[in-house]
């Protein structure tokens, strides 16, 4: 049905032809197997919504409920409601965004304590998908950039955001931070169960996530040379923006582990140094803890 129909379903002041619509819209939207990507609740939901909406204001409309003036006030509302609801699907809205930068600031800064302290718990009105989801990875940078990282607190906000309605790169992302916790508390295992998991969902063929991860388990089967082959792909495929600092910069760390391994001294110093040089650009010290340094002084 397209909009000329649904123009003369309005224009016939049809009510119940305006509602076999809306009912035919969901149905189609949630049953009919062609469109998987409506069916995911980020989607579904609004939907449903705004089409309820939309009937009740043209049916009260149409019965002479409200005058054409109150009709003209709902149809503007309804307009802003709809720009809301589908920018929320994927955006933070305001004011979620004031608590947010406000913790990322304190972060930025390594003040760890402070942030716990100001934001004990999420504020109340953190209510869109979105800002659940960067609230409990503020979390989780928060638990595992701390001296000593606190690794299961960080494991357990994890599971939190995994229990959101999650779109597929944003569940990948997660599954692979739950991967590099799980290999720091020691459970490579588990932390292997979940990678394999996580490499099926991507797109892409090995991105540069992927290859550092899989260093890590190439270096716990004791796999030096392949897991120095891997670190040296991963950076080959990260793009210059400043997204993908951080990760350049905690590659090139455990790059320059990889060469110490396999002695070479001179390779070691190179990317440790390349490493920090990053580390200290970002200007961020949450990020630099990530970095270990200490191999720069016993060689250098």
């Amino acid at each position: 049905m397209g909009l000329s129909e649904i123009w003369k379903i309005i224009s016939e002041r049809n009510i119940i032809g305006l509602w076999i619509f809306i009912i035919s819209l969901n149905f189609f939207i949630n049953f009919y197997p062609e469109i998987p990507k409506f069916k995911h609740p980020r989607w579904a939901i609004p939907i449903l919504i705004s089409s309820i909406l939309f009937g009740l204001i043209f049916t009260s409309y149409l019965k002479e409920v409200i005058n054409q003036k109150v009709f003209i006030s709902l149809i503007i509302l309804y307009l802003f409601y709809l720009v809301f609801a589908f920018y929320t699907k994927n955006h933070i809205p305001f004011p979620e965004t004031i608590p947010i930068s406000n913790a990322e600031i304190f972060i930025r800064e390594g003040k760890y304590k402070g942030f716990k302290s100001y934001y004990p718990k999420k504020p109340i009105y953190i209510t869109s998908v979105p800002g659940k989801i960067k609230w409990l990875q503020l979390n989780i940078s928060n638990s595992i950039s701390q001296i000593p990282p606190k690794f299961k607190e960080a494991y357990i906000y994890s599971d939190q955001i995994l229990n959101l309605p999650l779109f597929e790169n944003e569940k990948k992302k997660i599954l692979l931070d739950q991967v590099l916790i799980l290999l720091m508390l020691g459970d490579t295992k588990r932390s292997k169960e979940i990678f394999e998991v996580a490499k099926k969902m991507d797109d892409e063929s090995k991105n540069s996530e992927i290859l550092n991860l899989e260093s890590h388990f190439l270096e716990r089967e004791g796999k030096f040379e392949e897991a120095r082959q891997n670190l040296l792909s991963a950076i080959s495929k990260f793009n210059n923006n400043e997204k993908n600092k951080v990760q350049r910069a905690i590659v090139y760390n455990n790059l320059a582990r990889m060469e110490m391994m396999l002695k070479n001294s001179t390779n070691t110093q190179h990317y440790y140094r390349k490493s920090l040089s990053i580390a200290v650009e970002t200007n961020e010290k949450s990020y630099r803890n990530k970095i270990q340094l200490e191999p720069i002084n016993s060689i250098g």
